[in-house]
């Protein structure tokens, strides 16, 4: 999930396991009213992307877009978790509560 898309409602990572990363450059999760994208105790064996460029474009691209919660609660992480360039139009909220990023 990398290079543009859109979501309208929830997206659901819950309990769990990538091998790699988890890009989500450029993207949108639009979920006004509730959770936008659920990664409780996800367990990430590379980094987690949200920024408006990928790593391998020299553009400046549309900003990562988030509008309700993302929560990465209990979440482990075993490389960087990358929150730049984060656009909220809306009401956002980042849930970290005992997450871990190990880089």
């Amino acid at each position: 999930m990398h290079n543009g898309f859109k979501v309208k409602g929830s997206v659901r990572f819950v309990d769990a396991t990538i091998n790699g990363n988890l890009e989500c450059n450029n993207g949108e999760f639009i979920n006004k009213k509730g959770m936008a994208l659920d990664c409780t105790r996800l367990n990430a064996g590379g980094d987690v992307f949200f920024n408006e460029r990928s790593d391998d474009s020299k553009e400046k691209m549309k900003p990562f877009e988030a509008q309700g919660t993302v929560s990465f609660v209990c979440a482990e992480i075993r490389g960087y978790f990358d929150w730049l360039d984060v656009n909220s139009p809306g009401k956002l909220s980042l849930d970290l509560r005992y997450a871990k990023v190990f880089q």
